[in-house]
């Protein structure tokens, strides 16, 4: 995996030098919105006037295979991956580049328009079919695969928690047996 900047996209992709490997790219506000007026960017301005900015993550997205979005993100924002969009990139079956789309976020209708419902650990995923603006439970169909799980943030944690259990189990006994009485550090 290698890191590169948003600029670069379009001549990776072009290029089609990174084929074989993952190509991280992190994009800052001012990479995915613009001022309506002459499409600057000041980041205080867009927190408290967003509905001066309009979008312009879709001009990447050609470029990109998977998306994840987890932005802070209500009403007055303007949207990052809108319906029509999608519709236009999987028209008559097309096969966009785009497949994935990780919204970590999960706003309902919100910054990804893709996002029309949550989903569980247990079924994490949909396709989103855009022209029907519908979704299927099935890793296949038209559309980009969806992963929305709305409290993901409490999933790792408990996964991690879970792995550390495991692994600290066979100690437990021995840990309880251990240093009975006195401090732990000869110096406290």
């Amino acid at each position: 995996m290698r890191e590169a900047a948003p600029h670069e996209i379009a001549t990776i992709v072009a290029e089609r030098a990174e084929t074989r490997r993952i190509v991280k790219v992190v994009m800052p506000p001012e990479r995915y919105v613009r001022r309506q007026s002459d499409h600057g960017f000041d980041f205080d301005e867009y927190l408290a006037h967003p509905e001066r900015y309009e979008a312009t993550l879709e001009a990447h997205l050609p470029g990109i295979t998977a998306l994840v979005n987890g932005i802070y993100w209500d009403v007055r924002y303007p949207r990052l991956l809108t319906r029509s969009w999608l519709r236009r990139a999987y028209a008559k079956g097309a096969r966009p580049r785009l497949r994935v789309i990780g919204d970590i976020s999960c706003d309902i209708r919100g910054s990804l328009e893709s996002t029309i419902r949550a989903t569980t650990p247990a079924r994490p995923l949909y396709v989103y079919d855009p022209e029907r603006d519908d979704t299927r439970d099935t890793l296949d169909g038209p559309g980009p695969l969806v992963l929305a799980v709305d409290n993901l943030p409490c999933e790792l944690p408990r996964e991690a928690s879970l792995s550390f259990g495991a692994a600290l189990r066979p100690f437990i006994a021995a840990l309880a047996n251990a240093h009975r009485g006195g401090a732990l550090d000869a110096d406290a």
